[in-house]
């Protein structure tokens, strides 16, 4: 599941929004919405394999005020994150600053991130500060190309980073700002491709029937050595 979010008041994510539009390109059986609402939101969660978020994710300096994502029809906290059941695997915030907020003695920081795990997503790439959106988006395309040849979500960023610092070594994009505040959190989780899923249950198939056959033809066997007796 592919979702970008329009916020007028805030710049907007050209490099984001052209990386979730080439996912869906090259993910067949992909669902994009560039209009994301909170409801929308909840929905996608109940299934499993991968979300993409592109839009603004913010911590805001008033103390004890919740961070939060901000959708088509306004900020979505972690409050209400909270709230939320998850059987996503993998989720990628491409927001800025989705693993900022508050730390609570016993809980850890009180991010968008936390809040995705604590409603039972496995695993959480996200930034720790603001972020460029063109930096993001390079190095998540990196990823992306990572987890399709059957990386961990940890070795896929890894490389995506050390490629983007190796492209970018004569210019300012190699500085550690733009880079380093891309992280991972939970679980690290493989993705298996679709049609593989329906590899295995192809073959799940065939071993039941050979099984059912083979003991069809045990029993006709036994029955007719019976009737022979």
């Amino acid at each position: 599941f592919l979702a970008t979010a329009d916020v007028d008041s805030l710049a907007e994510l050209p490099f984001g929004k052209a990386l979730t539009d080439r996912l869906h390109a090259d993910l067949p059986g992909s669902a994009l919405d560039h209009d994301l609402t909170g409801n929308e939101l909840a929905g996608a969660l109940a299934s499993s394999g991968l979300i993409h978020l592109a839009t603004h994710g913010v911590n805001p300096a008033t103390p004890d005020a919740a961070p939060f994502l901000l959708l088509s029809e306004g900020a979505w906290t972690t409050a209400t994150m909270h709230d939320a059941s998850s059987h996503r695997t993998l989720a990628v915030l491409s927001t800025c600053s989705s693993g900022s907020g508050r730390n609570y003695q016993g809980e850890g920081v009180m991010s968008i991130a936390h809040a995705f795990l604590s409603a039972g997503t496995k695993c959480v790439l996200h930034t720790l500060w603001p972020v460029d959106d063109r930096a993001t988006s390079e190095i998540l395309s990196g990823f992306y190309e990572g987890l399709d040849q059957d990386l961990l979500a940890s070795e896929a960023l890894q490389r995506a980073k050390v490629d983007f610092i190796a492209r970018h070594a004569d210019d300012g994009l190699a500085d550690p700002f733009y880079w380093s505040g891309i992280v991972i959190t939970g679980t690290d989780v493989r993705l298996e491709p679709a049609q593989g899923s329906a590899g295995w249950y192809a073959i799940g198939a065939v071993l039941i029937l050979a099984w059912s056959g083979y003991m069809y033809s045990k029993r006709a066997r036994r029955s007719r050595a019976l009737a022979e007796t």
